[in-house]
């Protein structure tokens, strides 16, 4: 793309949706970090505006590279009314009063699956549900026979994306455990986290920077080791207990929603490359 901004005197713009050489695909791998690291650096300094999903990954990209600080866009959805619906307990099969556990999105290593599925032998009387697909469903699955927890734990394939909100809405809590195995998790804001958000549903996080600046900033729930099945544990039973903590972190995440959505995100995109096409 550089090339071809370059041929054609076009404008050139850089987004690190992730912090790409030190995903987990490196760790352990210098050589492969490295080859990355110099492709990013020989990309991103010919960009005239750098875009990027987290403050501390913007701060990383200006201490390695030398740049102006990128312009940080967060994965937030659309603002959008939302009723919760019961489609998430009917699709898994769950009672009114059983509280449910949510985890959206790709079950992956290092996102912390298999530790909620341990720690829910700790959390008797909640259920469950895993909403997505991904290369580690299968032993995933497995795991939750082995462990005899069939009739607490439920896969359900992916709902379409405009689905998403009403229905995750039904849930009681969402969590999201990035492990901290590499530079990229640690300064992650996960899509799922704004998901849960959108949908006003409290939130379980991994106690990494920028998760918790945002979870307990503006209080949407608790933050733990994703590491330590005690933690992670007691967390869940104290989310699944106490009603009214709910009550209170769903109000607070509605709020937060206010701020966080695509209409004000995307606004800062717009003036970016306004900026950008001025200064032809």
């Amino acid at each position: 793309m550089a090339r071809a901004a370059s041929f054609y005197s076009a404008h050139l713009t850089y987004d690190a949706r992730e912090l790409y050489p030190h995903v987990a695909a490196t760790v352990r791998r210098p050589w492969v970090r490295w080859y990355w690291t110099s492709v990013e650096k020989r990309n991103i300094r010919s960009a005239e505006a750098v875009f990027t999903v987290s403050g501390l990954i913007a701060e990383h990209l200006v201490r390695i590279y030398r740049i102006n600080r990128p312009v940080v866009i967060l994965n937030v959805p659309p603002r959008s009314a939302i009723t919760p619906s019961g489609r998430l307990r009917e699709l898994a099969g769950i009672d009114e009063i059983t509280p449910l556990i949510l985890h959206l999105g790709q079950m992956r290593r290092s996102r912390g699956c298999e530790m909620i599925i341990r720690a829910m032998l700790d959390v008797p009387r909640a259920h469950l549900v895993f909403l997505g697909y991904g290369p580690e469903r299968n032993n995933l699955q497995q795991l939750v026979q082995n462990l005899g927890l069939t009739n607490r734990i439920t896969f359900l394939d992916p709902v379409p994306p405009e689905e998403v909100p009403s229905v995750a809405a039904g849930a009681d809590v969402g969590v999201t455990l990035l492990e901290d195995t590499c530079l990229n998790h640690r300064y992650a804001l996960p899509n799922k986290l704004f998901e849960y958000m959108a949908a006003s549903v409290p939130i379980l996080a991994s106690d990494l920077p920028e998760i918790r600046s945002v979870v307990r900033g503006y209080d949407l729930g608790l933050t733990v080791d994703p590491s330590n099945r005690e933690s992670v544990g007691a967390a869940l039973r104290k989310m699944t207990e106490h009603p009214d903590l709910r009550t209170a972190w769903r109000a607070n995440a509605a709020a937060a929603a206010e701020t966080f959505n695509w209409e004000s995100a995307s606004q800062r995109f717009i003036d970016t490359m306004r900026s950008v096409i001025r200064s032809a």
